[in-house]
């Protein structure tokens, strides 16, 4: 009986003691995840093309064939595409976003891993490598 009343006043004295911590805890992990959250939607690289999306999607389709880009799913409607999959030894998974912007223009998204900005890079300079002749150079997507 005597154990049983020790481990109960030593459980809430713990308790008590790490009460005020507590609220630290959640303020740290809640600034954490904020952080986290800024680096996942920074990670990516988007650009702008002076071109209809029918256009530009064959730029896209013709870098994830010359980069090797293992592709998982493709969707592609009037306005916009997204192909998503593996690259690379380490099989980072890539995804990439086009939409219409404005008339005649494209919007291209590159996110390799969670935020790979080299990577991205690489990709986004495939595209454009890929893009009609005549092309203007992209810019970038605030």
């Amino acid at each position: 009986m005597h154990a049983c009343i020790r481990r109960f006043v030593y459980t809430g004295l713990i308790s008590v003691s790490l009460a005020p911590a507590g609220g630290c805890f959640v303020v740290a992990a809640g600034a954490v995840g904020a952080a986290g959250g800024v680096a996942y939607t920074e990670g990516r690289e988007r650009r702008v093309y002076a071109l209809r999306i029918e256009d530009a999607w064959p730029a896209v389709k013709a870098a994830v064939d010359q980069l090797g880009i293992e592709v998982t799913s493709e969707t592609r409607t009037q306005g916009s595409g997204e192909i998503a999959g593996r690259w690379g030894e380490h099989g980072d998974s890539v995804r990439i976003n086009a939409k219409s912007v404005g008339s005649g223009s494209t919007m291209i998204a590159v996110r390799v891993g969670v935020a790979d900005q080299s990577k991205n890079l690489e990709i986004q300079r495939r595209i454009e490598a890929n893009m009609p002749a005549g092309t203007p150079p992209s810019t970038p997507y605030d």
